[in-house]
């Protein structure tokens, strides 16, 4: 089991704060290997101070790239779990992902739904990356859909 504390961790000019807690479950079907991810007490500052807190527990199931331990390139990972916090309106939320794929070689998630309902919209991402890596998603927010472009805004 590893713990990860945020002490003084910033990403763009985010701060970031909480305790990650991963633990190795073993082998899934004996095949693919498996872990519990937890954050408590996450929190995230933004730079107009306004503040973002998070609470998630996840699976992680690595489906690709088990077999080459010193070869990570050929790695993917599958995340399913749930989640709640507080969003920077003082809105409680509760989130959910549904198969999300990572792909060690794409910085986008390349498949996968991520659902997040608060008291005032629910909003629905699917992930449409797929083998060519591109930053897109579709966006459902209360019945309205659009295509959009991921941007990543920790580089």
């Amino acid at each position: 089991m590893k713990t990860v504390t945020f002490d003084n961790y910033t990403i763009g000019q985010r701060k970031l704060e909480g305790t990650k807690i991963i633990k190795y479950l073993g082998k899934v079907d004996g095949i693919h290997p498996q872990w519990d991810v937890t954050l408590t007490d996450g929190k995230i500052t933004l730079k107009n101070g306004k503040t973002i807190t998070l609470n998630y527990n996840r699976t992680r199931i690595q489906i690709e790239g088990y077999l080459t331990p010193y070869n990570i390139v050929d790695d993917v990972y599958k995340i399913n779990g749930t989640g709640t916090g507080v969003k920077r309106n003082g809105k409680t939320y509760t989130s959910t992902l549904v198969d999300i794929i990572i792909k060690v070689t794409c910085k986008y998630i390349t498949s996968g739904t991520e659902t997040f309902v608060s008291e005032d919209k629910t909003k629905i991402i699917t992930y449409t990356a797929d083998d060519d890596c591109s930053p897109s998603a579709t966006v459902l927010i209360n019945g309205k859909s659009k295509n959009i472009t991921i941007e990543n805004e920790a580089e």
